[in-house]
């Protein structure tokens, strides 16, 4: 399961995972994107219209999700957004919130679903938070620090569920 898989590194993810084999889900928040990255990558990938912000319908997808394919081996929370404000100065509250609930909020909720699924089916499982090496230093933009707080749950969640049989990593 890839967030944000229908353009980007998503997309280029289902593919590879694709081609060596794997059935593929692909969220993203747009149908047409969606869509259209179907047509492009074809049989083996399922789409799924999900915004990172509706946090609310989180419970509901990924419950839906493992009734219909019994085992999602890993979930990867790539979808995210920077609005390359440059500067604080640039930063107003909408975008900063824009960018706290799709990056970090999202993929944090999104990934408790999924633990608890694994959990309560007692399997393993795999999770994964798309970082970036702007997630490794000091930063004052909203797109940064998400990436530094998804570094920090990344290595909190894999402390807390490696004996549990989930992985739990980050690649930035």
């Amino acid at each position: 399961l890839i967030t944000g898989g229908s353009r980007g590194l998503g997309f280029y993810m289902a593919k590879k995972f694709r081609d060596d084999g794997a059935k593929v889900i692909i969220t993203g928040r747009k149908k047409e994107n969606l869509e259209k990255a179907k047509k492009e990558l074809g049989t083996g990938i399922d789409i799924y219209q999900l915004d990172m912000k509706e946090i609310d319908k989180f419970p509901d997808f990924i419950n839906s999700l493992f009734d219909k394919y019994g085992h999602i081996d890993c979930l990867i929370n790539n979808a995210g957004i920077s609005l390359h404000e440059q500067d604080i100065k640039n930063v107003d509250k909408e975008k900063f919130e824009n960018q706290i609930s799709t990056n970090l909020e999202g993929a944090y909720f999104l990934a408790k679903e999924y633990i608890e699924n694994i959990e309560e089916r007692k399997i393993l499982g795999n999770l994964i938070f798309i970082s970036s090496e702007r997630g490794a230093q000091c930063d004052f933009l909203p797109y940064g620090l998400t990436k530094v707080a998804l570094n920090s749950l990344t290595e909190g969640l894999s402390r807390k569920f490696y004996r549990d049989g989930i992985r739990v990593n980050a690649v930035a």
